[in-house]
């Protein structure tokens, strides 16, 4: 009878942490950044003996639910969808800097220039053709050392922008290594430094390609 009730209590005691761990996971799921479900680990307390029933059962931890393959290929998802964002500002500056309409636009002050040109040459001593062509010159030249004003202030936003991508790298590297200090020093690792862990993964992912490598306990990113 004892033994039922020992039973009984290992049950109870293994519904308590199933259900509080429950309660953690709706009150986490969306407040902590890149937070992941828990499940309590829950396994048969066994008595020596091959005919001898189980003593009860117990909870041997908590762990995450995630699947690391995923997750791996929604971080290579993730850098592409970012490459091809910041790909397209880039080229959405460039085109800003060659923008045309049907009445304005390098390619209509080009060809008002070579119609400049034609007229004068129907009639080479015609000083309102000459002054014409001087000053269609004139805007070309202009349209010109515009452009290429433009597409170096362009050249330096995209410098400065790669300048900053870099700090921020670092710093994210500087912050994972940090946590990996941290998780080999509370091993096995807390939960919630392998959550922080992924998070700062994917945010890494936004600025370059990753390739990270977990097998038996050795971590690396390239």
């Amino acid at each position: 009878m004892f033994s039922t009730f020992s039973v009984s209590q290992t049950g109870l005691n293994a519904s308590k942490y199933a259900i509080e761990n429950v309660g953690n996971n709706q009150a986490n799921a969306n407040t902590t950044p890149g937070y992941k479900k828990r499940v309590a680990d829950l396994s048969e307390i066994r008595l020596n003996g091959a005919n001898v029933t189980g003593a009860g059962v117990s909870c041997d931890g908590i762990s995450r639910v995630t699947s690391q393959y995923m997750y791996d290929k929604f971080i290579q998802e993730s850098t592409k969808a970012n490459y091809y964002d910041k790909l397209s500002n880039m080229l959405s500056g460039v085109e800003q800097v060659f923008r045309e309409t049907d009445s304005s636009g390098f390619s209509v002050d080009l060809n008002r220039y070579f119609q400049s040109v034609e007229s004068l040459r129907t009639n080479p001593n015609s000083e309102v053709y000459r002054s014409d062509m001087k000053t269609q010159g004139s805007v070309i030249v202009e349209d010109l050392q515009n452009q290429y004003s433009s597409v170096e202030k362009q050249a330096q936003i995209e410098k400065t922008e790669l300048k900053t991508d870099v700090n921020k790298v670092n710093q994210i590297l500087k912050e994972i290594a940090d946590v990996n200090v941290k998780i080999e020093k509370y091993y096995p690792a807390v939960n919630d430094l392998l959550d922080k862990r992924d998070l700062l993964e994917l945010e890494l992912s936004k600025f370059v390609d990753v390739d990270i490598n977990r097998d038996h306990g050795f971590y690396e990113i390239k």
